[in-house]
């Protein structure tokens, strides 16, 4: 028999534009084994918090 085991989502960000969310965000793919690849050019960021 399986056990199922209730627990709530892990999320990294609230919100991206919220303090450090590209570090956290890259810290949990990071930590689950998911390749990270930088984005370059801070447009790109800052379009994105826009959004």
């Amino acid at each position: 028999m399986t056990e199922i085991i209730h627990r709530d989502p892990i999320l990294p960000i609230k919100q991206i534009g919220e303090d450090n969310w590209i570090e956290n965000l890259t810290s949990f793919l990071e930590n689950h084994d998911v390749e990270v690849i930088p984005l370059k050019g801070e447009k790109i960021y800052e379009m994105t918090e826009k959004y």
